[in-house]
């Protein structure tokens, strides 16, 4: 009776959050979408006057993740090794398993600076584990280096590697379409 307890207090852990994510992202939209008739009408102003010297361009980059499974994985490079990454903006942290965190600290990619502690996770079935913190210092994604990353080691063996929002947070503007990652910086 305690497992169903846990999981049923692990659920509705996992419900409140997503309830509050999806109240302020409804008023985020909103925000989005006035300040993005802001813009057009700024960038509308600015088109009218070829000398406006501060303009800036944003630069997009695609990315064509691949499908396995159900779903999209995409290549990386966590502090020089390539590995592949579930594409999950359902994971608040990159997530390493124990065997790629054990392989990397051997190499001395990960050092013992790196790691922070340790922090409570909700897994995607309700589990409430406790994953070991670390900061990795570089990803790369397709060229664009991110510094300084957040993210967590699983104890179990065969745990995936997910490119959570520690990681997507700091790529800037994205787009998803299908298999297709459109960065936006």
């Amino acid at each position: 009776m305690a497992k169903e307890s846990k999981v049923i207090l692990g659920l509705s852990i996992l419900f409140f959050i997503v309830i509050i994510k999806m109240c302020s992202s409804e008023g985020s939209s909103k925000k989005q979408y006035y300040q993005s008739k802001k813009i057009k009408n700024t960038t509308t102003k600015s088109h009218s006057n070829t000398k406006n010297k501060n303009s800036k361009s944003s630069v997009k980059k695609v990315i064509i993740m691949r499908k396995s499974g159900g779903v999209y994985m995409i290549p990386c490079k966590v502090n020089g090794v390539e590995l592949d990454f579930i594409f999950d903006t359902g994971a608040s942290d990159v997530s390493l398993s124990i065997i790629e965190a054990n392989f990397l600290y051997k190499r001395g990619l990960i050092k013992n600076e790196d790691f922070r502690g340790t922090q409570n996770y909700i897994t995607a079935s309700g589990e409430i584990v406790e994953n070991t913190q670390v900061i990795l210092r570089e990803i790369e994604i397709s060229g664009l280096k991110l510094y300084n990353v957040k993210a967590s080691i699983s104890s179990e063996v065969a745990a995936p590697l997910l490119l959570g929002q520690s990681a997507i947070q700091k790529l800037g503007k994205i787009q998803i379409d299908k298999n297709k990652l459109t960065i936006i910086r």
